[in-house]
């Protein structure tokens, strides 16, 4: 990265001198923007959120005056999409979130413009699908149930609309399915449980489909660990114990099977610890304190295994005092 970032820093230079000893030049001004965007991208990747922040803001400074000299130009009105998309990434990083969502409004107002008139475009369809989600998942952090849930349906309707034009194409059921899920998220959260039950129901076809197609691939069967957990979860505040015990034990299963793939990750390694505890806590409150109490030790096995391994996070030591 530092080697990238010092050649970037070097073309942006030659292209500042360039554009200074031609302003009139819009190709020069152009490619000057794209640069600073570059070297904003960079430093966003390095940690260096408020250099980032710096670059991305001369980057939408430009771009907006050259839309704004050629507003009939798609291509720069697209650009100033991605720069909008740009400061509401770092604004959101950074947790400046009314900033984000601000520059996300922005992004999508253009990207609704852009396929509205270019309906064909799946391309435009997909960022204005992009910019839906991000506009859901900024309301959904503030609490704003109501306006993420307005945007998830948005993102929705136009993810099932790319997928049912292109049903052999694997990104774009992914695509679905994590729109389903962030639907049943937002249901979840504001009580609706039968509605949050029919959509994470949606996600676990999907990414059974996907994970039988694609058996070595782990990214699919973890997303099919993540969904079946959250039907346990849902089944278990809504008190259908038998249901979520099948659940939990699907994925208990599948997280095994991951974490025996890959040992020395400890977000699966933890994930797996979870899932015995859930299976524990409902085989307590049902009084098969037999089955109850293995998989707490399962669990309490592998808290303690993390207490003393990776002693920098607090939370194992804590968990780790816990008792059945």
């Amino acid at each position: 990265m530092e080697e990238a970032l010092k050649y970037f820093e070097n073309f942006n230079q030659l292209l500042k001198e360039l554009y200074e000893s031609n302003p009139r030049s819009e190709s020069l001004k152009n490619h000057l923007a794209i640069s600073y965007q570059f070297l904003g991208i960079i430093h966003q990747s390095m940690g260096h959120m408020e250099e980032a922040l710096k670059y991305f803001e001369i980057d939408l400074e430009l771009t907006k005056e050259l839309y704004e000299a050629n507003p009939r130009s798609e291509s720069l009105k697209n650009g100033l999409a991605i720069s909008y998309s740009k400061l509401g990434d770092i604004h959101q990083s950074i947790g400046h979130m009314e900033e984000a969502l601000k520059y996300f409004e922005k992004r999508s107002v253009l990207g609704k413009e852009l396929y509205e008139a270019n309906p064909s475009s799946e391309s435009l369809k997909d960022g204005l699908v992009i910019s839906y989600g991000r506009l859901g998942d900024i309301h959904q952090s503030m609490g704003h149930m109501e306006e993420a849930l307005k945007y998830f349906e948005l993102h929705y309707q136009y993810s099932k609309e790319l997928y049912e034009a292109n049903p052999r194409r694997e990104s774009l059921k992914k695509g679905l399915a994590i729109s389903h899920g962030r639907l049943g998220d937002i249901h979840q959260s504001m009580g609706h449980m039968e509605e949050a039950l029919k959509y994470f129901d949606d996600v676990v076809r999907l990414f059974k489909e996907l994970y039988e197609a694609n058996p070595r691939s782990e990214s699919m069967k973890n997303g099919l660990a993540i969904s079946y957990s959250k039907l346990g979860d849902i089944h278990q505040s809504m008190c259908h114990m038998e249901e979520a015990l099948k659940y939990f034990d699907d994925v208990v299963r599948l997280s095994k099977e991951l974490y025996e793939a890959n040992p020395g990750n400890i977000n699966l390694l933890e994930g797996l610890g979870i899932s015995n505890y859930k299976l524990a806590m409902i085989y307590k409150s049902a009084g098969n304190n037999k089955n109850g109490m293995e998989r707490f030790k399962q669990w309490k096995d592998i808290i303690s295994f993390l207490a003393k391994n990776v002693p920098q996070v607090s939370k194992y030591k804590e968990l780790d005092k816990i008792e059945y």
